[in-house]
Order: structure tokens, then sequence, then C-alpha cells
């Protein structure tokens, strides 16, 4: 069943989300050797892609003091301005737009269904997904490799969503958000930016020169598939950087890109905007580990998300599977390129809800890929479709819950303690689950409070948020 919606004529959600994201994605760029730079002043004001400005000095080029000109008390005050914001970014996250997150929460759910995040299934410690990786083999060979046909034919809905609009499917008796469809930004040179990420990504996986073995893992069996970034789990005894090897420079690569940059920072501003206390106590569990082991480098410095898997094609059809060593209550964020057919392949299919969703090239989605069992239909033989995903692996956070510490290493030094540790898993999902707004509290959460500060678009409305928390006393989380 899908949900019509109506709006009043002078409402623009599009333009609105397109402005936020148009600011405070693009501040921030990277050349093709990883070098940060700034976007000229102009740039930020008008949404302007970081492609455009392909000949602008960075400061930190050898020359720069050779080739800079004399420079106006205007200009001056253009980098301290430019310097804060990337301070702020650095030190709090990417802002988010108080009044466009609040026209997100109230716009109509595309879809509603019955289910409960706390019924969801989860592992005895709270800290990730369920394993039922023999259930999700069999599941996807039932559904015939899920195809359209097959997925159509099991009474699978499919929803009628453009790819760019934002729109959010939820649970019908809370109002919580289930999985976001983030959409992307109507800027035309989003679409482009996303192009050339398609296009690096396909370059990159020709440089890799996989071995036909590497097409072939638990989530895909038609595309060799990279992980980059910080990551905890398999056994290790403290979480590490990623070791990519021989292809750790062509990894590196793609993460210096501006158009992967521009595409990975509307994701991680989306999960911010979408479950603000989740992302909030995920950054400051995270920027702990960091500060303990300062080693640990995420893949960019204003970004939440520690971790990203890469599939590199050039026909990804994910099998039906749920990524179990996520953090359950994060959302995970899929952005797919290429250039296909997303009315006729590309879709992702969620299973417990039972829906087909539309998948076009550049498009956004976030879901709690540690709790749906997901897969996505097949593309034509003659098209391309790659995808990234960013994601929290639970094992950092329950590192860092630790004392920076293993289980078998807190057994070791005091039993006591272990004992308090293994008490504290009971219904920690439950608590979790706390930080995940309904709509409501999201609208709560972002509208403005008389006497407030005025806005500010670094903010988000988040000061606003904090002082009435305060006041009232009362949490924002459901």
């Amino acid at each position: 069943m899908t949900l019509v919606h109506l709006t009043p004529e002078s409402f623009d959600l599009e333009t609105l989300f397109k402005e936020a994201f148009a600011l405070d994605c693009d501040d921030i760029q990277e050349d093709a050797h990883g070098v940060k730079r700034h976007a000229p002043e102009s740039e930020l004001e008008q949404g302007l892609p970081e492609s455009s400005v392909s000949g602008y000095q960075c400061d930190d080029s050898p020359t720069s003091d050779v080739l800079k000109k004399p420079r106006s008390q205007n200009s001056r005050n253009h980098d301290r301005r430019r310097a804060a914001r990337q301070s702020q970014k650095e030190t709090g996250g990417r802002g988010v737009r108080g009044d466009v997150a609040m026209a997100c929460a109230s716009a109509q759910p595309i879809f509603s269904a019955e289910m409960n995040y706390v019924d969801l299934p989860v592992s005895s410690c709270g800290f990730h997904g369920k394993k039922a990786m023999k259930e999700e083999e069999k599941l996807d060979h039932e559904l015939g490799g899920c195809t359209m046909e097959a997925l159509l034919e099991a009474g699978a809905t499919i929803l009628d969503w453009d790819g760019v609009t934002p729109e959010v499917v939820v649970d019908k008796s809370t109002g919580t958000p289930l999985v976001i469809l983030a959409g992307r930004p109507g800027d035309p040179t989003y679409v482009e930016s996303a192009t050339r990420a398609a296009i690096a990504i396909l370059e990159a996986g020709e440089r890799a020169n996989f071995e036909p073995s590497e097409h072939h893992h638990r989530r895909a069996d038609n595309s060799p598939a990279l992980n980059v970034g910080v990551y905890y789990g398999g056994g290790g005894g403290k979480p590490k950087n990623l070791d990519n090897g021989k292809r750790a420079s062509i990894l590196q690569g793609l993460i210096a890109n501006p158009d992967v940059s521009r595409m990975a920072a509307f994701a991680d501003v989306a999960f911010k905007l979408w479950s603000p206390l989740v992302y909030e106590d995920v950054k400051k569990t995270l920027d702990k580990l960091y500060t303990h082991d300062p080693s640990l480098s995420k893949n960019w410095d204003a970004n939440t998300y520690p971790c990203m898997a890469i599939n590199f094609g050039p026909r990804v059809r994910s099998k039906t599977h749920k990524d179990f060593g996520n953090a359950p209550q994060t959302l995970c964020a899929v952005q797919a390129v290429g250039f296909y057919d997303h009315t006729k392949g590309g879709h992702l299919y969620i299973k417990e809800l039972n829906l087909l969703i539309p998948f076009p090239h550049g498009s956004s989605i976030l879901l709690p890929s540690a709790l749906f069992t997901h897969s996505n239909t097949p593309v034509a033989h003659n098209e391309i479709r790659l995808s990234f995903t960013q994601f929290v692996p639970g094992g950092l956070l329950r590192y860092v819950h630790n004392g920076f510490r293993t289980e078998e290493e807190i057994l070791r030094k005091s039993k006591r303690e272990y004992r308090e540790k293994m008490a504290e898993k009971e219904g920690r999902w439950k608590r979790e689950t706390a930080n995940i707004c309904t709509l409501e509290q999201l609208k709560a959460y972002y509208s403005p409070k008389e006497g407030a500060v005025p806005h500010n678009r670094h903010s988000g409305g988040h000061a606003t948020a904090k002082r009435r928390e305060s006041e009232s006393g009362e949490k924002v989380g459901a």
C-alpha cells in the first residue's frame, strides 16, 4: 500500500533539502591526492559542486606562496569564517538545518508497517544484529535470486519513489522511522558528481585486478567488494585500520575523490538528520576511541561513519542478508551509482517489510541493516550498477564500553567486573532504542522554542533541543 500525501503549494521540500545539503556537504573538498582544500565562499553560498573549482589553488601546495596574490581584508575574513566552520565540523560534526529537518519529519510517510524496533532480533549483548546466515542463503534461493518477477509473485509492494524527494517508512503504531529514503539534492551537479563517482569506482575496480574467486562471497555472487576504514571483529584483539595490502592506495584514492566524498558527506548528514541522538552517541563513543588510539584513521574527518564497503560490480546484485556485525541502532547508508534503468532493476528489497524500493543512480537509502534482511534486484546484462555503503561496526562501540578491553581481558583482570559487564547486556537493546526518535519526537527536537537564540545553520536546532531537554527534564528520544 502506497500512501499519497498532500502539502501546501508553497511548500518546496526538495528545494529546502537541496539547500541544506549543498551548504553543509561541500565546504570541504579533497583533491586527487587526498589534500583537503576549502571551497571558495561564493561556491558555498551558491551550492555549487567541488568540481566547478578545479583551478582553485590549494593552500598546502608547495607553490602556493609564489602564486598567491595580495589578499584583501574581505578574503582574510572569509578565510577565518571557513576555518571556524572546518573547526566546528572536525569537533562537532556536520550541521543540520533545523527548518529542513522539521520539514522532513513533518511530511506524510510514504509507507507504514507494523514493525516495532524492540521486537527485532539482536545479539545477546545488544551491540550486534543476530546471525542467520543459513536462513539467508535459503531465502535467496527461494526468492529466485530476488528478480523483480519472483518478488512481485511473492506479494512484494513497490514504492512509488523518484529517488530525489526525501521520504520515510515508519512503524505504524509508534511513528518510528524504519527506512529513510534520503534521496539526493535536486542540484543537477550532484548527479554529475554521482556519475563521476561511478566511473572512478569502475576504474578502481579494473586497477584492483580482482581474482575470479573474489567475485563470490556471502553478500554477492557477481561483484568483488572491499571494506576500508576502522573496524573491530573477526577475532582481532583490538580495533584496527583495515589492511587492504596492495589495494590500499586504490581505496585511498577513492576516499580522496571529491565526488565520492561529496556523496559520503550527504549520507552522513542524512544519518544525523533522521537519527540525531543515535548519531551523537556514536560520535561521542568513537571520539573516545580515536583519542585512546590516535593511530586509528577514519575515512573522512567530518564524517561519523568509521567504515565503508565498496561493491565494484560491474552489476552488483547483493544476496539477501543482514549485516549482523553492525550496531543495530545505527542507520547504514547505502548509495547506488551506475548506468541502469532503475524502473526495471536495482531495487532495494527488504524482506521483513516485503517492500521493493526503486533505487536510482545517485540516490541514498538508510536502514538498520543489522536488523532487516535486504538485497537488491539484478540489472540487465548490458547495464552497470555499483554501490558503496557506510556503516558502524558494533564491535567498536562494545570495545569502548568495555573500557578499551575485550571481554577476555576483563575476565582475566576481575571476575566481579566481568559479571557486572555481562549483567549490563540484559536490556541493552531496549535502552539503545530509547535514542531512536519517532517523527513526533524529531519535530519536537528540531522545533524552535520561544526565547531561543536565532537559528544558526551549524547548530541545526541541536542547542535548542538540548536547552529544552534541560529545562523540562525530559529526553527527546523514544
